[in-house]
């Protein structure tokens, strides 16, 4: 047995039924949603951080979207779009034109995007990243709680809680936990540009396109689970999550087709909007182990080579700076002390 997990599968010796399996693992785990109403019901604040994130990405901002694109806006052009007829008073042409001046934004796609679609989105964004954490923690503490509640009735000892590795001190873990960061931050970027350019292979550019968001959609559910866990940095992530690409398949399947299909606006804020539960899902999920006849899908590999190199680039530059600002005080050093030589007779 660790004879299979130390080499890696090939393809050819993949068993398909245990992928099916775990896709459909995956995909009963994202739709359990009975697993989460304890949560809500012992919570009140859970409750409470759901609703708001309904409320502003749902009603407030797919709401405002639906509103302005396919009722306020057809309703003014067909109601100004047309000329006036020339037995109008010279009264009802100045009305006409005063509202067809006023409400010219409705036919300006980009002046409503960039005065109100744009700055909701953006406030939406910030507000829905406070949320998820506080989402998270709550619904990692009950979870940890339900598991400690089982072992004791099963006889054992709870299990102590994720803490810090002792291995490490306490300011290298908080660079670790930065830097982290910022590479994670790096490759979504490019993992999401990288589904865009997807999207344009001619036949299975739509396909492509809805696979890797499926993934996106489960690797960012699981970000906040990984997160309280330490020992797991983001490489361990990155190989577990491509171990278990067939589970990953079907958890992110239900978010992504639920937010696939519509215009782009609508399809973030419904996401914004459903993403709380699968937080929760993704903390009470239980991924099957793999037993070795599945290869491991490098879902990520060529969002992590750009990523490399725009990190190494920028050490590089870093290196080069501190080099030169470090000759530049070795030379000012060298002109003090020549400066300040007595002079010789």
């Amino acid at each position: 047995m660790k004879t299979n997990t130390k080499q890696t599968p090939s393809w050819s010796d993949t068993n398909w039924r245990a992928v099916a399996s775990h896709m459909s693992k995956g995909f009963k785990d994202a739709v359990n949603l009975s697993s989460t109403v304890n949560f809500f019901v012992k919570s009140d604040k859970l409750q409470k951080l759901f609703v708001q994130c309904f409320l502003l990405n749902g009603a407030i901002f797919v709401g405002s979207v639906v509103i302005l694109d396919y009722l306020a806006a057809p309703i003014f052009v067909s109601a100004f779009g047309g000329s006036t007829p020339s037995n109008e008073t010279m009264l009802h042409d100045k009305t006409v034109n005063t509202l067809s001046r006023s409400f010219s934004l409705l036919k300006n796609d980009a002046n409503v995007k960039f005065f109100w679609i744009y700055p909701l989105y953006t406030l939406s964004f910030l507000f829905n990243a406070i949320w998820y954490g506080e989402i998270a923690k709550i619904s990692y503490e009950l979870n940890e709680k339900r598991k400690a509640q089982i072992q004791r009735r099963a006889g054992g000892t709870p299990a102590p809680p994720a803490q810090q590795a002792p291995n490490l001190s306490f300011r290298k873990a908080i660079v670790d936990k930065i830097t982290d960061q910022i590479y994670l931050n790096i490759l979504l970027l490019f993992f999401v540009i990288q589904q865009s350019v997807a999207s344009y292979i001619p036949f299975i550019g739509t396909f492509l396109e809805f696979l890797t968001f499926t993934w996106y959609s489960a690797f960012y559910s699981f970000q906040f689970l990984w997160s309280y866990h330490s020992e797991i940095n983001l490489q361990k992530q990155l190989e577990y999550f491509e171990r278990h690409w067939a589970y990953m398949l079907g958890f992110g399947a239900p978010p992504a087709l639920a937010s696939y299909f519509f215009p782009f606006f609508i399809n973030a804020g419904i996401w914004a909007m459903l993403f709380p539960v699968f937080i929760v899902l993704a903390i009470r999920s239980s991924p099957p182990s793999i037993k070795g006849d599945m290869p491991p899908l490098h879902v990520f590999h060529y969002s992590k080579k750009v990523s490399n190199f725009i990190i190494t680039c920028f050490k590089r530059t870093q290196q080069k700076r501190s080099r030169t600002l470090q000759q530049q005080q070795a030379a000012q050093e060298v002109q003090s002390v020549k400066f300040n030589l007595p002079k010789t007779e």
